[in-house]
């Protein structure tokens, strides 16, 4: 999945210089919109303590759901870790617990290169990018330290609630602006 995303990211974020705002705005919208959708729909068999020695899931599947992510999610600016864990848990079938887990590297590679997308054709505002990088490492860690507490079904829930939350504002400036 790495590979495919950081090829796809890098296309998504240097094309999105030739995309007009409000349909970026609106693809955000869809895609969050559908990963709340995916979120929703209960998961089967999903494991608090998923056993990666018995892992099984489509390698065609990831491919296809990292490609399709990394170019929508480096077109508008995000790493697409909102939309992955929903795929990787209802479309890959993958745990959730271990979705979450690998996400955070699928989505490294997919960030960086669409951060080298928008960097090389000049669509960064470093004096707003620093301050989210410099408060983004902490609260990661925070969250990442939090979530083994949490139980899956409430990972989920909480998960679902904030990407509508963002779905609804991303939609209100899609409709309002």
């Amino acid at each position: 999945m790495g590979t495919s995303i950081f090829a796809a990211a890098a296309l998504g974020g240097a094309a999105a210089r030739f995309v007009p705002n409000q349909l970026l705005l609106g693809m955000f919208g869809l895609l969050a919109s559908a990963a709340v959708i995916l979120m929703l729909v209960p998961m089967r068999q999903d494991s608090e303590r998923p056993d990666v020695r018995d892992l099984r899931f489509s390698r065609s599947r990831a491919v296809a759901s990292a490609t399709g992510v990394g170019l929508l999610g480096g077109l508008v600016g995000q790493g697409g870790s909102f939309i992955l864990i929903p795929l990787m848990t209802s479309f890959v079938r993958v745990p959730t617990r271990i979705a979450i887990g690998s996400n955070l590297a699928i989505v490294l590679l997919s960030t960086t290169a669409a951060f080298i997308g928008k960097a090389v054709t000049g669509q960064i505002e470093w004096l707003l990018a620093v301050p989210l990088v410099l408060t983004v490492v902490p609260a990661t860690y925070l969250g990442g330290r939090v979530s083994h507490r949490v139980p899956v079904v409430r990972l989920r829930r909480v998960l679902a609630v904030l990407i509508a939350g963002a779905a609804a504002r991303i939609w209100i400036s899609v409709l309002f602006s």
